[in-house]
């Protein structure tokens, strides 16, 4: 069976239908009323609908007759739900309940509304149903984006944006595309916004953001290869060394050290005295993680990362 939050956020579970076959007569039984109470259509009456401060959920079902040549009547039996407003029902053969919930800062948690219908038959037979609100404020809707690489080479081919949660929501932004990719090449060079949009079955919303660069990574003297940059330790616990291996004498370069969220930590500007430059720099008060390493000269950059212990 499949977990389900029922009414009140419990969960109610649906294990025992597993395998079973339900029969359903409704045939009067000898020495029973000869009348058969009304039915709901389309009720929300299993699951409790979640509705955020400033959202509004329309309440449109109905009840029906059993029996034929009968015509049911629906009322609200709760006198006072805080941002309920119900129109009058007309009894018929279909008796059709409209109404607006709106949650605010005012009715905030559970809110339950009572309806019962009616019929005509004799003797008159009646059904009640209850439907249970939740309101929410938008910041309880547990919605997060905290994007685990948050630096990108512009060479770099496209990655899957995966750290929304709760998931099944959308990633607007630069580069992304409908299935969430993020294509580096066409988000373009700099700091770019990425947000998440979680809608839940009520149809509230509510977005996060997070923030990434895309570097023009062509490389030191435009030859650089992957291996004439590195850094090691890595993963590190306390100094690393950084070694560029190809370079002009005299070359000045910068090296920024940037965290998960696009923050710059430490920068450090060195010159080179030959062909190869080694840089040690502590890392020993970082929090652990994963960290991404620039290293600009006047025209290029290359773009590394380690992991913090």
């Amino acid at each position: 069976g499949t977990a389900y939050d029922g009414p009140f956020g419990a969960n109610d579970q649906v294990s025992f239908l597993d395998n079973t076959i339900f029969y359903f007569n409704t045939c009067l039984q000898p020495g029973a009323q000869n009348n058969i109470a009304p039915i709901a259509i389309a009720a929300p009456i299993c699951d409790t609908i979640t509705v955020c401060v400033g959202s509004d959920y329309d309440l449109d079902f109905s009840f029906i007759p059993v029996e034929p040549g009968q015509t049911v009547g629906a009322e609200l039996i709760t006198t006072a739900v805080p941002g309920l407003t119900v129109l009058p029902s007309v009894p018929g053969t279909q008796c059709n309940v409209l109404g607006t919930f709106t949650g605010s800062l005012s009715n905030l948690g559970y809110q339950t509304a009572t309806f019962t219908a009616t019929d005509d038959g004799t003797p008159a037979a009646s059904y009640t149903i209850n439907i249970t609100f939740n309101v929410v404020e938008l910041g309880n809707l547990g919605v997060s984006l905290n994007l685990s690489d948050s630096l990108f080479c512009s060479s770099e081919t496209q990655v899957v944006l995966s750290e929304g949660f709760p998931i099944g929501g959308v990633y607007p932004g630069p580069g992304v595309s409908a299935n969430g990719n993020f294509n580096p090449s066409i988000a373009g060079s700099g700091s770019h916004t990425i947000s998440y949009t979680y809608t839940n079955p009520s149809g509230c919303s509510e977005t996060q953001s997070d923030n990434l660069i895309v570097e023009i990574c062509s490389g030191l003297n435009e030859q650089l290869t992957a291996d004439a940059v590195r850094i090691y330790p890595n993963p590190v616990f306390d100094n690393t060394t950084l070694t560029v291996q190809g370079i002009q004498a005299n070359t000045e370069m910068s090296i920024c050290v940037i965290d998960g969220s696009g923050r710059e930590i430490q920068q450090h500007i060195i010159s080179s005295t030959n062909k190869e430059k080694s840089f040690e720099f502590n890392v020993e008060d970082l929090a652990e993680g994963i960290y991404s390493v620039i290293v600009k000269s006047e025209k290029d950059t290359s773009v590394l990362r380690f992991i913090k212990l």
